[in-house]
């Protein structure tokens, strides 16, 4: 169920908004985000206390991820049981042929969001996604995790002939944590000078 549809003493919508808006700065309600009741199906009950993602490719739905909310599962993220080869948030920013700046590719959702750009939701870019990535004529920057594997994917950008920035965004891990703590304007800046 959506997220703007949730009951105003639904506990877990509450925790969820509280994710949304001061641990990742983000208007509940500016996209359609998704969580799930409890079900008496075993494989629903991985997608409880968890914040789904759906991501969409012009209007339609393609793929699905849920963020932990607990803190305390041992995988952050679950997605869809269907392969994520081909898959990118962000073909609306990819396909916009009025902007002429680069096309900014990071890792996960939320840093994609944050910076408008284009996530291929892991670590490691899939030749479908490089496929899709190239037949875009725009200058293709690839901004690793600072912390984790980040580098393999900046490997891979690099030897593709893509650009990687590494911004100036003091301690954050990644985009998402710079918007927040230093703003957009900023961290869009870091990324040009970078």
């Amino acid at each position: 169920y959506k997220l703007s549809d949730a009951d105003e003493n639904d506990t877990w919508a509450i925790i969820a908004r509280d994710y949304l808006e001061y641990h990742r700065a983000v208007d509940p309600d500016s996209y359609p985000f998704m969580l799930s009741h409890k079900s008496s199906n075993r494989y629903m009950d991985k997608w409880i206390g968890r914040i789904i993602i759906p991501i969409y490719k012009q209007n339609t739905l393609i793929f699905y991820q849920g963020r932990d909310l607990t803190g305390k599962r041992k995988k952050k993220y679950e997605s869809a049981s269907t392969v994520k080869d081909k898959v990118l948030y962000g073909f609306d920013n990819l396909a916009n042929i009025n902007n002429t700046g680069p096309i900014y590719i990071v890792e996960g959702f939320f840093d994609a969001y944050a910076i408008d750009g284009v996530a291929i939701l892991g670590n490691e870019l899939s030749p479908q996604q490089i496929e899709r990535l190239n037949n875009s004529k725009r200058d293709k920057v690839y901004i690793p995790d600072r912390i984790g594997d980040g580098q393999v994917g900046a490997h891979k950008a690099l030897n593709l002939g893509w650009y990687v920035s590494t911004p100036d965004i003091g301690n954050c891990k990644d985009m998402s944590e710079a918007v927040k703590k230093y703003g957009k304007l900023y961290t869009m800046r870091t990324l040009i000078e970078e």
